[in-house]
């Protein structure tokens, strides 16, 4: 019975380490997941604004465009 009680608790001891452990390692990654995330959301509001720009510039699918009309 002893020997059973002493398996059973280095068992939940292991357990309760890994537990910290995946829970550590998930924070971890959902920091990380989040800073990636900003990133791409500021690049795509750079893109938008550099798309925006330069279809005002060259004009779009039915304009000619403000180089084209001699504005800037």
């Amino acid at each position: 019975m002893d020997t059973e009680t002493t398996a059973i608790n280095a068992d939940l001891t292991s357990i309760a380490s890994q537990q910290t452990t995946l829970a550590a390692y998930t924070a971890q990654l959902t920091s990380q997941y989040q800073a990636q995330f900003t990133a791409l959301n500021t690049l795509m509001a750079t893109m938008n604004n550099n798309s925006q720009y330069l279809t005002q510039l060259f004009g779009g699918t039915n304009s000619a465009g403000a180089l084209a009309n001699g504005k800037s």
